[in-house]
């Protein structure tokens, strides 16, 4: 996370793993901002415009996810929803979270000034 005027730029690095059948676009990341101590602070959620292709990893850098308490030291994200990259149309809910997206968040942080 990088301090900010107001707060703190909350950016993360991480890698979105696809072990589906199917490309995913449009997925949406939730992330929760705590304190050292481990107690909540805020969260935040962002929209990734982008399609991973089936049965692969794409990494995402210095992602700016929103921003954030500037007591904030620890983050986690998640996937929470995601579409298939080809519309399908007997698919029910396309915007339901494909069981097989998963968000792991890369343990170096580097607070900038």
């Amino acid at each position: 996370m990088a301090q900010g005027g107001l707060g703190s730029k909350a950016l993360v690095t991480f890698t979105l793993r696809n072990a589906n059948d199917y490309a995913v676009k449009d997925i949406e990341i939730a992330c929760t901002f705590a304190r050292r101590d481990g107690s909540h602070l805020t969260d935040r959620r962002r929209v990734i415009p982008d399609t991973v292709n089936m049965k692969s990893r794409k990494r995402y850098a210095g992602m700016l996810v929103g921003f954030v308490n500037v007591n904030a030291n620890k983050a986690r994200c998640s996937v929470v929803t995601a579409s298939r990259a080809e519309f399908n149309v007997t698919q029910s809910n396309p915007h339901s979270a494909p069981e097989n997206v998963i968000a792991a968040l890369e343990p170096r942080r580097q607070v900038r000034n």
